[in-house]
């Protein structure tokens, strides 16, 4: 009876030692990651304590290339008024002042 208890004892600490390595392993793998998750939050920490800073900066770049296109928008109508102001002014020339084509003489060709 008494190797029973023994065969029973030492297969049940044998049963633990295996659990206890388990979770041993567990602890090693769960210390690593949060020693990861941890250098990750840093490096995340960082990173969103500049981003106030880079917003406002290109809001303010957003806000000075609006101001920019604005002026190179009401330059550009500018510009296509005068276009349209030359051309009209051509087309109101064509009508009123004719400019009849008088046929040049063709050189080196006979008349006869």
């Amino acid at each position: 009876m008494v190797a029973i208890v023994v065969a029973f004892n030492i297969s049940t600490s044998l049963f633990l030692l295996g659990v206890a390595w388990k979770i041993w392993q567990l602890k090693q793998k769960l210390a690593k990651t949060t020693d990861n998750l941890s250098a990750a939050e840093d490096r995340v920490i960082t990173f969103l304590s500049q981003a106030p800073i880079s917003i406002n900066d290109n809001q303010q770049q957003l806000k000075r290339l609006q101001k920019r296109n604005k002026a190179l928008y009401l330059r550009t109508q500018y510009l296509q008024q005068i276009i349209n102001l030359v051309f009209l002014a051509r087309k109101i020339g064509n009508r009123y002042l004719r400019v009849t084509n008088v046929a040049k003489p063709l050189i080196g060709v006979n008349k006869f």
